[in-house]
């Protein structure tokens, strides 16, 4: 997956999201990391709190990464990301990013695929 982005339920916010490095494969190391912006003037967010990346598969919770605001010698503020996981099955999840501002509460659902490393072709001139 590409990051993509999307837009709170109010509109608020604008959340970019992705995975580090993309596409995730299996046998690597990534993390999940996505950006806040104010839909208003794209000025970044930082400082929001319990922010959150939950990976599901039919509904049911898996595995709850906290996404505490991402280091300077990463992203810096306005980018909150997970610690690293290496996955190990190919197979579609789903995900669910959270996380508080303002005092309300917001969520958005995505869905990920997770290829298996053998499976990619690298062309050789």
């Amino acid at each position: 997956m590409k990051h993509e982005s999307k837009d709170t339920g109010d509109g608020k916010y604008a959340v970019l999201f992705g995975s580090s490095p993309e596409p995730i494969l299996t046998e690597e190391v990534h993390r999940l990391e996505f950006k806040l912006t104010l839909k208003a003037d794209g000025s970044l967010v930082n400082g929001v709190k319990d922010a959150q990346v939950v990976w599901l598969k039919n509904r049911r919770e898996l595995k709850t990464f906290a996404a505490p605001e991402s280091s300077v010698y990463r992203k810096g503020k306005g980018w909150y990301d997970t610690e690293i996981f290496i996955p190990t099955q190919p197979e579609e999840y789903e995900g669910n990013i959270s996380f508080s501002a303002e005092g309300k509460k917001y969520s958005l659902y995505f869905l990920e695929d997770v290829v298996d490393r053998s499976n990619i072709y690298v062309p050789v001139e």
